[in-house]
């Protein structure tokens, strides 16, 4: 067993936070940067998962993006076969990603001795006290990532182990997940649901202008507006969303498929 404690998050963004946080502390942080509120998870498996990012957006940079996701993958899910000391797993049930996530995580799991939660869906008490006349505030974030790092000492503070009714109702939702195994998984009132795939499409549809304009852009103002309460989906389902709006004919574009940023679109005025 590996002395010490290693913090688990669930995506890449959320793992940098912890790192740059706790850089002095000596323990060792992992990151699972796949996106598990897409794409087939029952079972999970990397090859599997990898071929239908492969599908979903089969350009060149997509793919170059999930040959490195595979490899990133299998060295995260490596390391949290681990032995440590002490395990701490850190989430948000706001976020789809790091949700879905921590559900598969949790499923690995025989033994929960040595594993403690920061769960931040609820918030971080006693913050921000600078900012609002004195007065100190809970902070809200809608995932890991979205935290300041100067924030991560209060949150490591709440730590604490799962209790029996928690593991047993988590397992349970993961169970259903997997079972109906869709190709999306969404929250509504802070419960997740299996999704179709074309769930957002309406969505992104309406801010695609009259005009050309930036698909970097559009997926942009479409990431934004989904996280405003909750981390719904990453932007590169939403790309691949409005790619098939452009295949249906609903969109035209211009430009390189193959990276939003080098891509222009505009509705086809139908």
């Amino acid at each position: 067993m590996k002395t010490g404690t290693q913090h688990i998050t669930f995506s890449d963004s959320g793992g940098g936070t912890v790192r740059y946080a706790l850089k002095d502390t000596g323990c060792s942080v992992i990151a699972l940067p796949d996106d598990l509120s897409v794409g087939p998870i029952h079972p999970y498996n990397t090859k599997t998962r990898i071929e239908w990012y492969r599908g979903l957006c089969p350009e060149d940079e997509c793919l170059e993006y999930a040959d490195e996701m595979k490899a990133a993958s299998e060295r995260f899910w490596q390391a949290a076969a681990k032995p440590y000391e002490k395990r701490v797993v850190w989430y948000s049930l706001r976020s789809v990603m790091e949700y879905a996530g921590f559900l598969e995580f949790l499923s690995r799991q025989d033994d929960l001795s040595g594993i403690e939660v920061v769960d931040l869906t609820g918030g971080i008490a006693g913050l921000g006290s600078e900012i609002f006349g004195g007065e100190p505030y809970r902070v809200v974030t809608d995932a890991l990532g979205a935290m300041r790092p100067e924030w991560i000492g209060a949150a490591l503070a709440t730590s604490r182990p799962l209790r029996d009714d928690e593991v047993a109702y988590y397992r349970a939702v993961w169970a259903r997940l997997q079972e109906e195994n869709t190709d999306l998984r969404t929250l509504w009132r802070g419960q997740l649901y299996s999704a179709p795939a074309d769930i957002y499409d309406e969505f992104i549809y309406r801010l695609v202008p009259d005009e050309w304009r930036s698909a970097a852009r559009v997926v942009g103002e479409a990431l934004g507006t989904l996280s405003e309460e909750y981390q719904l989906s990453g932007d590169l389902f939403l790309y691949s969303r409005l790619l098939h709006l452009v295949d249906a004919g609903r969109v035209t574009c211009r430009g390189e498929r193959k990276a939003m940023r080098l891509l222009e679109v505009k509705r086809n005025g139908l």
